[in-house]
This record gives C-alpha cells, structure tokens and sequence, in this order.
C-alpha cells in the first residue's frame, strides 16, 4: 500500500536505475533501452500492488467506521431512551411522594382533631360519671328516708297468762284489733318526699316516690290484724306504735 510503502525501495530503485543508466552508457543505446522499460514495468507493478492493498485497507477501515458509527448511533438511541423512561419514573414518584406528604398531612389533621375530640368526651364522660354517682347517692338517701317514713307493720303475739291488757276476751284468746293510719300524716310525708324528689333527681324519682308512697299506703290500709299476747316482741329499733282511730277497750 502506498502509506507503508517501503521508500528504501524507491532509493534502491533509483540507484539501481543510475546503474542501468551507467550500463547502458557503457553497453550501448538499446541495451540501456530495454533494461530501463523492464525496469519501467516493474515499479508499475509495485505501484499497482501497493495500490490495491491501500485501497483494500481503506474499505477495511471504511467499513468498521461505520460498524462503530452505527453502534454508537443504537447506544445512543438506547440511553436516551432509558433516560427519558427515567425521567418519567422520576417524575411520578415525586407526585407520588407529594400525594403521601399530603395525605399524611390530613392524617396528622384528622388524628389530631379525633385527640382533641376525645378528650373531651372522657371529660363529658367523668362529668357523666360523676353526676351519676351523685343521682346514686341521692337515690339510695331518698330510698333510706322513704324507708324509715313508712315502716312495716308486722303481727305480734302476747301469751294469755301474762298479758297486761284486759279486752272482752280474757280466757287466753288472742284479741282482734283493728287498726286504721292517720291519713293527714301520711300526705304530710307524701308531699314532703315529693318535694325532696323533684329538688334530687327530677320528675323520674318523683314518679318512682309516689309509686313507692301508694305502696306503701295500700299496705298500711290493708292491715292488718295484730294479734297480742303476753309479751310484744319489737322486730326493729325503729318500730313505732301507729295511732288507732278507735282505740281498743281496755277492762279496768
């Protein structure tokens, strides 16, 4: 090829050429002729050669020129395509991230809003507690009171022997007395315990008091025979003789 082609030749070439010039000088005219045009065919032949391996090297390097243009060209396409998929991956996790951030936010809202509002509701509910813990307190002070103002009249027995009072039938046999309450005290007690329940718990408990005082009343009115014998027996400390209307007839 002509790049690397040896110039040392040439140089030899030449000389050899001033040879043959020399030896035609001296060998005659035609001589020097002939051996100049084979030397003439003979450079031409090398220049022909060389040629073509110049050209054969170019086209070879022309060639992977382009194999390496081309496949820079598809890496190039390759990249740019992954970057932009990239890109678009990027920027949906950043609106990703912005929504998160955001309901996130709402999330901190919402929970500290449900704190606040719980907080108030265990207040309300110790409030609430609290207030009927006190209805209890007052309930269970109504009943006690409505107890201890209508006591429960029991039978009683006094042995014939012994007996200090004296009626009609004194051979031993138990004496029959009825009895009757003072209306007048007991609507007293009926109005003042209505009272107390509607100041206490309202119209609830007074309800609950005036079924509780009828009761009461029909049990007081239905009564109730005592029968007595020697010895009265008192069933609690707080028991108190009721007031008879008609006094039973005593023998002196």
């Amino acid at each position: 090829m002509l790049g690397s082609f040896p110039f040392y030749r040439v140089l030899k070439l030449l000389s050899d050429l001033q040879d043959i010039m020399n030896d035609i000088n001296n060998k005659g005219e035609r001589q020097r002729h002939k051996a100049l045009q084979s030397e003439v065919k003979r450079l031409k032949s090398e220049m022909k050669k060389s040629n073509a391996e110049k050209n054969s090297t170019v086209s070879a390097l022309l060639a992977e020129k382009n194999f390496v243009w081309n496949q820079y060209k598809t890496m190039e396409t390759d990249l740019t395509e992954q970057l932009r998929e990239k890109r678009a991956e990027v920027e949906s996790a950043n609106e990703k991230i912005q929504t998160l951030v955001s309901r996130t936010e709402e999330l901190q809202f919402s929970s500290e809003k449900l704190r606040v509002d719980f907080a108030k509701l265990k207040s309300e509910t110790v409030k609430k507690n609290e207030e009927i813990s006190r209805l209890s307190r007052e309930i269970k002070l109504f009943k006690s009171r409505s107890t201890s103002a209508t006591p429960v009249l029991r039978r009683c027995r006094v042995e014939s022997g012994t007996s200090p009072v004296k009626g009609k039938n004194s051979s031993g046999m138990a004496v029959t007395v009825k009895k009757e309450l003072d209306s007048s005290k007991d609507h007293g007690k009926l109005t003042q315990n209505k009272q107390n329940a509607r100041n206490s718990t309202g119209e609830k408990a007074l309800r609950k008091q005036v079924t509780t005082a009828k009761e009461s009343n029909s049990s007081k009115r239905k009564a109730d025979v005592i029968t007595i014998l020697d010895t009265p027996k008192l069933f609690t400390s707080s028991f108190k003789v009721p007031k008879l209307k008609y006094p039973s007839p005593l023998v002196v």
